[in-house]
């Protein structure tokens, strides 16, 4: 097997550049190659950000060195790769809760217009049935006049609905 230098990804002893990122396949010998500074002076190594030696203050020389792998490039490529992952995992918690909490409360709207809804019908119906006894009682009476019944019967009837009126 040969390993990208640039991001440690693992491919086949035929291919000769990295699938995913282009860089140069070295073969797994538990050696890599790694560009780093070196201070002539002090003969110590750096990472290639650092341009004069923390030692001496000598201008630091580009040098390609031969490091035993230790397994840090894959290792870091892991943390990297948890890293997203986790920050991918937490967006989607985050978005389905924001979603959770959006329906919780349009649920609750939806549940309150429907108990307003109720409460009018039924406060509707009530002053409806009122209206309609009162409209019976009237009818029954033009219907008693009509047929020229008993007179003190007609005042007790007319007495009740008085009352019934005052009510309302």
């Amino acid at each position: 097997m040969k390993i990208c230098n640039v991001c440690g990804n693992e491919e086949n002893n035929k291919s000769k550049f990295c699938s995913k990122c282009g860089g140069e396949l070295k073969s797994d010998d538990g050696k890599v190659k790694v560009e780093k500074k070196h201070c002539p002076e002090c003969n110590k190594y750096f990472e290639l950000e650092k341009e004069y030696c923390s030692g001496c203050g000598t201008k630091l020389e580009k040098v390609e060195t031969e490091e035993k792998k230790d397994g840090r490039l894959k290792k870091n490529i892991k943390d990297k790769k948890k890293k997203r992952l986790i920050i991918i995992l937490s967006s989607i918690a985050i978005i389905l809760a924001a979603i959770f909490f959006i329906g919780a409360q349009e649920q609750q709207r939806e549940e309150e217009l429907a108990r307003q809804t109720l409460a009018a019908k039924k406060e509707y119906f009530i002053t409806y049935n009122k209206i309609m006894g009162h409209i019976s009682g009237m009818k029954f009476l033009l219907d008693l006049d009509a047929s020229e019944q008993n007179e003190v019967f007609r005042k007790k009837l007319i007495w009740g609905l008085n009352r019934g009126c005052q009510k309302i």
